[in-house]
């Protein structure tokens, strides 16, 4: 709702709402689903969205790390809204992948030596993150 809401407080005419929750999708077509509490704000979210080119698609959590990492930081760090003007840091090597249309995979280790999964990308500038519970490594490919 608040990208929504977003979108058109700044006037935006064209979005597109990837969403890794079938739920949140199908409240599109029933309203219904949405709890009472939030519903008048749905509708009113859904009746902006009739006033712009408005598309909404299904993505599984896999499929956009982007949005993961993004959200996993608004969790960590208790944030309700942040709005950067550069890409953070911490999504680029994601970024970068999925713009270059490559998978997103995780690094492992053969003998030690970092292997790379996914995003075989050569233009690939930016470093691949490695995190774990206990630390936060960056690996250079």
């Amino acid at each position: 709702m608040g990208a929504i809401e977003y979108a058109n407080s700044v006037g935006w005419d064209k979005l597109w709402l990837e969403c890794d929750s079938k739920l949140v999708l199908a409240a599109f077509d029933k309203v219904d689903l949405v709890p009472w509490d939030l519903r008048s704000r749905w509708i009113h979210c859904i009746k902006l969205c009739s006033q712009m080119h408005f598309s909404y698609s299904h993505i599984y959590r896999e499929g956009n790390l982007c949005a993961n990492r993004l959200a996993n930081y608004g969790i960590d760090h208790r944030v309700e809204l942040i709005r950067w003007d550069h890409l953070p840091l911490f999504v680029r090597d994601s970024f970068a992948c999925n713009h270059c249309g490559f998978p997103s995979f995780p690094l492992f280790f053969i003998w030690g030596v970092p292997m790379l999964l996914g995003c075989p990308c050569p233009t690939l500038r930016y470093a691949c993150y490695i995190s774990t519970k206990k630390n936060h490594r960056e690996i250079h490919p």
